[in-house]
Protein backbone atom coordinates (compact mmCIF):
# COMPACT_ATOMS: atom_id res chain seq x y z
CA UNK A 1 0.00 0.00 0.00
CA UNK A 2 1.35 3.11 -0.70
CA UNK A 3 0.95 5.82 1.67
CA UNK A 4 1.97 9.75 1.38
CA UNK A 5 3.75 11.64 4.34
CA UNK A 6 4.11 15.64 5.13
CA UNK A 7 8.15 15.71 5.82
CA UNK A 8 10.88 18.28 6.99
CA UNK A 9 13.52 15.60 5.53
CA UNK A 10 13.25 13.34 2.45
CA UNK A 11 14.43 10.27 4.77
CA UNK A 12 12.50 7.72 6.70
CA UNK A 13 13.74 9.40 9.66
CA UNK A 14 12.54 12.70 8.67
CA UNK A 15 10.07 14.31 11.05
CA UNK A 16 6.45 14.29 9.69
CA UNK A 17 5.70 17.90 9.20
CA UNK A 18 3.36 19.91 10.75
CA UNK A 19 1.44 21.16 8.15
CA UNK A 20 -0.09 19.22 5.28
CA UNK A 21 0.10 21.99 2.16
CA UNK A 22 3.71 23.41 3.04
CA UNK A 23 5.54 20.67 4.11
CA UNK A 24 8.96 20.53 1.78
CA UNK A 25 8.71 16.99 0.89
CA UNK A 26 6.40 14.52 0.00
CA UNK A 27 7.07 10.98 0.84
CA UNK A 28 5.58 8.11 -0.42
CA UNK A 29 6.11 4.96 1.67
CA UNK A 30 5.11 1.66 0.47
CA UNK A 31 4.31 -0.14 3.32
CA UNK A 32 4.59 -3.79 1.85
CA UNK A 33 8.84 -3.22 0.97
CA UNK A 34 9.35 0.35 2.98
CA UNK A 35 10.84 1.95 -0.29
CA UNK A 36 10.39 5.04 -0.18
CA UNK A 37 10.44 8.35 -2.95
CA UNK A 38 11.02 11.50 -2.23
CA UNK A 39 9.50 15.02 -3.71
CA UNK A 40 10.02 18.51 -3.34
CA UNK A 41 7.00 19.92 -2.93
CA UNK A 42 6.28 22.52 -5.34
CA UNK A 43 3.86 24.29 -3.44
CA UNK A 44 5.47 24.68 -0.49
CA UNK A 45 6.04 28.48 -1.49
CA UNK A 46 2.68 28.88 -3.61
CA UNK A 47 0.49 32.30 -3.05
CA UNK A 48 -2.75 30.26 -2.72
CA UNK A 49 -4.48 26.48 -3.57
CA UNK A 50 -0.97 24.93 -2.07
CA UNK A 51 -3.62 21.84 -0.05
CA UNK A 52 -5.72 21.59 -3.48
CA UNK A 53 -2.28 20.92 -5.40
CA UNK A 54 -0.96 18.70 -2.99
CA UNK A 55 -4.13 16.71 -2.71
CA UNK A 56 -4.10 16.53 -6.90
CA UNK A 57 -0.40 14.90 -6.15
CA UNK A 58 -1.37 12.59 -4.20
CA UNK A 59 -4.46 11.26 -6.38
CA UNK A 60 -1.90 11.18 -9.21
CA UNK A 61 0.72 8.87 -7.48
CA UNK A 62 -2.39 6.92 -6.73
CA UNK A 63 -1.79 6.68 -2.99
CA UNK A 64 -4.16 5.29 -0.83
CA UNK A 65 -3.71 7.35 2.46
CA UNK A 66 -2.18 10.52 3.53
CA UNK A 67 -0.45 10.97 6.71
CA UNK A 68 0.43 14.61 8.20
CA UNK A 69 0.89 17.05 11.91
CA UNK A 70 -2.12 18.81 10.52
CA UNK A 71 -4.65 19.33 7.46
CA UNK A 72 -6.33 22.37 6.38
CA UNK A 73 -10.27 22.30 5.37
CA UNK A 74 -9.77 23.40 1.18
CA UNK A 75 -6.72 20.22 1.20
CA UNK A 76 -9.47 17.92 3.30
CA UNK A 77 -12.36 18.71 1.02
CA UNK A 78 -9.85 17.68 -2.16
CA UNK A 79 -8.50 14.29 -0.11
CA UNK A 80 -11.88 13.64 0.53
CA UNK A 81 -13.42 13.95 -3.05
CA UNK A 82 -10.40 11.70 -4.47
CA UNK A 83 -11.33 9.08 -1.85
CA UNK A 84 -8.24 9.56 -0.09
CA UNK A 85 -8.11 9.24 3.70
CA UNK A 86 -6.28 11.50 6.00
CA UNK A 87 -4.25 10.10 9.54
CA UNK A 88 -3.41 13.20 11.42
CA UNK A 89 0.20 12.08 13.92
CA UNK A 90 2.29 14.06 16.07
CA UNK A 91 5.97 14.92 16.60
CA UNK A 92 7.11 11.69 15.35
CA UNK A 93 9.54 10.27 12.24
CA UNK A 94 8.02 9.32 9.28
CA UNK A 95 9.39 5.63 10.14
CA UNK A 96 7.22 5.80 13.54
CA UNK A 97 4.04 7.48 11.65
CA UNK A 98 3.88 5.01 9.27
CA UNK A 99 4.41 1.57 11.36
CA UNK A 100 1.42 3.27 13.95
CA UNK A 101 -0.65 3.45 10.51
CA UNK A 102 0.33 0.10 9.30
CA UNK A 103 -0.58 -1.50 13.01
CA UNK A 104 -3.63 0.46 13.09
CA UNK A 105 -2.72 3.13 15.88
CA UNK A 106 -3.50 6.38 14.11
CA UNK A 107 -7.24 7.59 13.55
CA UNK A 108 -8.83 8.46 10.54
CA UNK A 109 -9.28 12.19 10.38
CA UNK A 110 -12.79 13.83 9.53
CA UNK A 111 -13.63 17.22 10.39
CA UNK A 112 -16.68 18.96 9.84
CA UNK A 113 -17.53 21.06 6.88
CA UNK A 114 -16.69 24.68 7.80
CA UNK A 115 -19.28 26.63 8.74
CA UNK A 116 -20.00 30.82 6.42
CA UNK A 117 -19.35 33.24 9.58
CA UNK A 118 -22.47 34.29 11.68
CA UNK A 119 -23.87 37.56 10.37
CA UNK A 120 -25.18 40.06 12.70
CA UNK A 121 -26.36 43.85 12.71
CA UNK A 122 -23.53 45.96 12.57
CA UNK A 123 -23.63 49.86 13.61
CA UNK A 124 -22.68 52.83 11.03
CA UNK A 125 -23.51 56.53 11.36
CA UNK A 126 -23.93 57.85 7.84
CA UNK A 127 -24.80 61.23 6.59
CA UNK A 128 -27.95 62.26 5.83
CA UNK A 129 -29.74 64.53 3.82
CA UNK A 130 -32.18 66.55 5.14
CA UNK A 131 -34.60 69.44 3.92
CA UNK A 132 -32.40 72.30 4.82
CA UNK A 133 -28.66 71.08 3.81
CA UNK A 134 -27.05 68.41 4.98
CA UNK A 135 -26.61 67.12 8.52
CA UNK A 136 -25.48 63.29 10.12
CA UNK A 137 -28.16 61.34 9.80
CA UNK A 138 -27.96 58.32 12.36
CA UNK A 139 -29.56 55.15 11.11
CA UNK A 140 -29.52 51.59 11.23
CA UNK A 141 -26.38 50.69 9.69
CA UNK A 142 -27.06 48.08 7.38
CA UNK A 143 -23.54 46.79 8.05
CA UNK A 144 -22.74 43.15 8.18
CA UNK A 145 -21.00 42.67 11.58
CA UNK A 146 -19.49 39.25 11.91
CA UNK A 147 -20.19 37.27 15.27
CA UNK A 148 -20.50 38.92 18.23
CA UNK A 149 -20.37 42.42 18.27
CA UNK A 150 -17.89 42.38 15.21
CA UNK A 151 -16.63 44.51 12.58
CA UNK A 152 -19.89 46.78 11.62
CA UNK A 153 -20.05 48.68 8.45
CA UNK A 154 -22.39 50.99 8.40
CA UNK A 155 -24.05 52.21 5.33
CA UNK A 156 -25.32 56.13 4.57
CA UNK A 157 -27.63 57.00 7.09
CA UNK A 158 -31.32 57.85 7.32
CA UNK A 159 -32.84 61.36 7.79
CA UNK A 160 -30.90 63.65 9.16
CA UNK A 161 -32.48 67.36 10.55
CA UNK A 162 -31.25 69.75 7.79
CA UNK A 163 -28.31 72.33 8.52
CA UNK A 164 -25.17 71.61 10.59
CA UNK A 165 -25.11 70.65 14.28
Amino acid sequence: MKVLVMADGNTLDSPVSAVFARAPYYLIVDTDTWEVEATLNPAVGAAGGAGVQAAQFAASKGVQAVIAGRVGPNALGALQAANIPVYVTGPTTVKEAVQAFVDGKLTQYTAVAPQPPAYGWGYGAGFGYGRGGYGPGYGPGYGMGYGRGGRGRGRRGRGGRGGWW
